[in-house]
């Protein structure tokens, strides 16, 4: 299920960003990781969300949109802070 998850949210950030990030270990875990530590699929895809309309004018910023950065564990919890309380629910 965990892998499922990460599918999932992997999938929501190329649709998202136009990009075609593929479904392997490299990307996969660091979705993972977040998501055993209690995050949701749907932060994660709030996170995705909110980030994309950040940055998506931005063309240095636009870059960022990717697991690496995204899914950071300390970079994730800084974005998830910045959804808001009811998005975290």
């Amino acid at each position: 299920e965990l892998r499922e998850n990460a599918i999932l949210v992997l999938r929501f950030l190329n649709d998202k960003t136009g990009r075609n990030y593929r479904l392997v270990d490299t990307n996969l875990s660091m979705v993972e990781a977040r998501l055993k530590s209690g995050v949701s699929v749907q932060n994660c895809k709030s996170v995705i969300a909110k980030k994309a309309r950040d940055w998506r004018e931005d063309p240095k910023m636009m870059t960022y949109l990717r697991p690496a950065t995204l899914f950071n564990a300390t970079k994730f919890e800084q974005y998830i802070g910045e959804l808001g309380a009811e998005a975290q629910s």
